[in-house]
């Protein structure tokens, strides 16, 4: 017997094994699994969390090794479906941190070859001990055969938050309104997308299989409007347009979708929906427009709540000079005008030459691409009445069935009027720092170069005088970067109205500082700085009691730490515990600001176990590798810090934070504003907040 492994669960049986064993062959390895504390894992205990029973003597284990739940289950399903042993929780557990020592046996003898010639015939045996049965778990979702998604959404169709079931086993498939291409996009639509792409890249990072369509809006009357005032054909004017809309979200680091359909390459489509719905009595002809007839279908408001007796006549944006049998129907095809018609603009039916309304574009581009019906229908919520609404109403009426069975809307930006020629106040500097009427003692100070994250902002903005004025890239012209405004369009659940202000960005700016200085530091301990590489400086840490020495990592020798003499209990649970808080906030309909107050309180904590130098190699490199495992969700760290801060070692600058710092201590405001100002000139940015 080369090794044994059991579960904590069975503390007496791993005691009772180990002194036996031990008996027989001291070298057998003693191998204990341990759950993390908020695990999930029936049957097991970790210790921190349970009575230490008097018999428990860790020195009797080898090697103590935390198992994460979702390990352990999937090792259970993998016994029952590969080797027919139907086995519960905790034996999943076990199996796990055995496969776990097996791979590693493995590749120590395929390393060495003498120690597998050494051991003759002897084959490496591990003994697990299984201690509960499958049986117990059928109450649960252990072993159900469908996908194990905990996603809650609130379904806006439902009115409540439901538990989330896709139509096919393993893929997931969601439909976006996207943008009538006449103008850049505004914060409006970027939350739209931004929301879209959570969604995607969230339901990608379990494991799911995502096809996700936005279509194009490039025949409508504001485009035609807008290529005729530019004097362009329509598709020369609208591709200038799909190619911005596309740059932009390549810029907010918006997952590529996998279909964009333009409505002008569907019009057959639209036409035969059309077709359809005359055929089953639910649309009339009426001086060549083809309308929507409400009165046929019943349940129409369902999904926006809308009271069809209390609709204010106009409400659904198509009266204009169309007439209906009532003036509560809807267009689904317009009659053309001259000028329309003259250049091409339209599709000839049976009913003459018309264009499809918006309503009806979505319903046949989505059906088209996604089928009869699909997962998930995303969009913001001044679109959900009329234009999901009247979606609703066509599918109804075609299929029998709502387009999609979950609708997902996120809430509206309100701008606060901020970005009015207003110049530029501490966000032109890029710096963060505590007043300086509050007493040094109270912070730690840092210094770091100017990264990209913190270039300057234009002195004096572009007058912007609505949330439609401010693009992209107008707000990168003021100095805001992509990241930041991805970070900020993040910020708040997206079920909750967002607001655009200066205030927001800087806070935005702020939260993303805070990220960089911790990954700049944990990519720091991944590669040791050794005694002679004195051209790589860390960042510059004063002693929280602000004495005369300052420590500079980069003189430190980190191979020089005795890492046994570190306990990495704590990063372990610190890793579980992010990556199992981001899956529970995830999954309860998506709720982001629980999601980034663990992660701050997650760096917090990094921050004093490296400023204690209690992180080594590995550790570093496990943090890291979560944060990159969450951002692909998220997509707001930076791993491409710069790691050589050479600007930091230059006697002058070394000499000027030193007198800034008794400057400091002695109250001498003035003269600490002169040289924080001076070092800002040479590139090295102050921060006096304790982080």
């Amino acid at each position: 017997m080369t090794a044994i492994v059991a579960t904590l669960g069975t503390s007496g049986t791993l005691m009772g094994l180990s002194r036996r064993l031990k008996e027989f062959n001291p070298d057998i390895k003693i191998i204990c699994v341990e759950p993390f504390l908020g695990h999930g894992i029936q049957g097991l205990k970790n210790m921190k969390e349970s009575y230490l029973p008097e018999i428990f003597d860790k020195k009797l284990l080898d090697e103590k090794i935390n198992i994460e739940d979702d390990e352990a289950f999937e090792t259970a399903r993998l016994l029952a479906r590969e080797e027919g042993l139907f086995v519960g929780m905790s034996s999943g557990a076990a199996m796990a941190v055995a496969i776990r020592e097996a791979i590693r046996i493995q590749s120590r003898l395929n390393e060495f070859p003498s120690v597998k010639e050494d051991l003759d015939d002897a084959v490496p045996t591990i003994v697990v001990i299984l201690p509960d049965s499958g049986e117990r778990y059928l109450s649960t979702s252990l072993f159900r055969v469908t996908d194990n998604i905990k996603l809650n959404l609130f379904n806006t169709i439902e009115k409540k938050i439901v538990r989330f079931e896709p139509l096919a086993q393993g893929k997931v498939s969601i439909y976006t309104c996207g943008p009538t291409v006449y103008k850049p996009l505004d914060p409006g639509h970027f939350r739209r997308f931004v929301c879209a792409d959570l969604l995607c890249r969230y339901l990608e990072y379990r494991k799911l299989s995502v096809t996700h369509v936005v279509n194009i809006t490039d025949m409508d009357d504001k485009t035609i409007q807008g290529s005729e005032k530019a004097q362009e054909s329509l598709a020369e004017f609208t591709d200038k347009y799909i190619k911005l809309f596309k740059h932009d979200l390549n810029l907010l680091k918006i997952r590529e979708a996998q279909a964009y359909p333009k409505v002008s390459d569907h019009l057959d489509s639209m036409v035969r929906l059309a077709s359809t719905l005359v055929e089953k009595g639910f649309a009339y002809e009426k001086l060549n427009s083809l309308y929507f007839n409400l009165s046929a279908l019943s349940g129409y408001g369902d999904l926006s709540g809308v009271d069809l007796d209390k609709i204010r006549v106009g409400a659904t944006v198509d009266l204009d000079d169309y007439e209906k049998d009532h003036p509560r129907d809807f267009t689904l095809l317009k009659r053309t005008r001259l000028s329309e018609l003259k250049r091409g603009v339209c599709v000839n039916t049976r009913w003459g030459n018309v264009r499809p309304s918006l309503h009806l574009q979505c319903s046949a581009i989505s059906s088209t691409s996604l089928g009869g019906q699909f997962d998930i229908h995303t969009g913001s919520r001044e679109l959900l009445f009329p234009h999901h609404e009247n979606e609703v109403a066509i599918s109804l009426a075609a299929t029998g069935l709502p387009p999609a069975r979950y609708w997902m809307h996120c809430d509206s930006v309100q701008y606060d009027g901020g970005f009015l020629g207003v110049e530029a106040s501490s966000e032109k500097t890029g710096i963060t720092e505590t007043s300086e009427c509050q007493r040094p003692e109270s912070s730690s100070i840092e210094c770091r170069s100017l990264s990209k994250e913190s270039l300057p902002v234009t002195e004096h903005f572009s007058k912007a005088d609505t949330l439609a004025d401010l693009t992209l890239h107008k707000l990168m012209d003021m100095g805001w970067t992509p990241r930041e405004i991805r970070f900020w369009l993040l910020s708040a659940h997206y079920r909750k109205t967002l607001v655009l202000s200066r205030k927001a960005l800087q806070d935005a700016r702020r939260s993303l500082d805070k990220l960089d200085r911790c990954i700049v530091q944990l990519l720091k301990l991944q590669e040791p700085v050794s005694l002679s590489r004195t051209n790589n400086s860390e960042i510059i840490h004063f002693a929280a009691d602000h004495s005369e020495t300052a420590i500079d990592h980069s003189e430190t020798d980190r191979s020089a730490i005795d890492n046994s003499e570190l306990d990495h209990s704590e990063i372990d649970q610190l890793i579980y515990d992010m990556k199992h808080g981001f899956g529970q906030a995830m999954d309860d309909d998506f709720k982001i600001t629980d999601v980034l107050a663990l992660l701050f309180k997650t760096v917090r904590t990094l921050n004093r176990l490296i400023d204690n130098q209690c992180l080594d190699n590995n550790d570093a490199t496990a943090v890291l590798n979560l944060f990159r495992e969450i951002d692909q969700v998220l997509q707001v760290f930076d791993f491409n810090q710069d790691k050589s801060t050479d600007i930091l070692l230059l006697p002058k600058v070394q000499k000027l934070i030193e007198e800034r710092k008794k400057a400091r201590k002695n109250s001498d405001w003035e003269s600490s504003d002169r040289i924080r100002e001076e070092l800002i000139s040479m590139g090295v940015e102050i921060h006096d907040e304790k982080i």
